[in-house]
Order: C-alpha cells, then structure tokens, then sequence
C-alpha cells in the first residue's frame, strides 16, 4: 500500500527543520574517521538472510562473523 503524497507541512514539522538540519548537516560534514568493520557490517546485514542473522556469533578475536 503507497502512503498519501505530503503536500503541506504541519507546524510542528516546520519548527522541527533547524533542528534537523543542523543534526543531519553535522553527520554529513563530519570529517572523522570510520571503524571499517562497522560500515561493512552494516553494508552486509541486509544482503544476508534471517537465518544468516541469527547465525551472527562472536570469534575469539571479538569480531563479528556469519555462522552456518
């Protein structure tokens, strides 16, 4: 089922941009460094399957590795 197009904002919704905008301009400009596993594991959890998800299990280094 498609929702209904927005054609107007409340004023709630109006009062709440600065805030927004300024929450989302700060993550978009923010310059510092990524943990790379994260971003990949990230990436990688919609590509698996529940059962996959449910299989996530730790190694003895801690990270995070898809079980079968």
């Amino acid at each position: 089922m498609t929702q209904p197009k927005i054609s107007e904002l409340t004023t709630e919704q109006i009062a709440l941009l600065p805030i927004i905008w300024d929450e989302w301009s700060g993550i978009g400009l923010d310059t510092a460094p990524t943990d790379k596993r994260k971003a990949e594991e990230a990436i990688a959890l919609p590509q698996t399957s529940t059962l996959e998800i449910a299989n996530l299990v730790n190694n003895s280094n801690g990270s995070t590795y898809i079980g079968k």
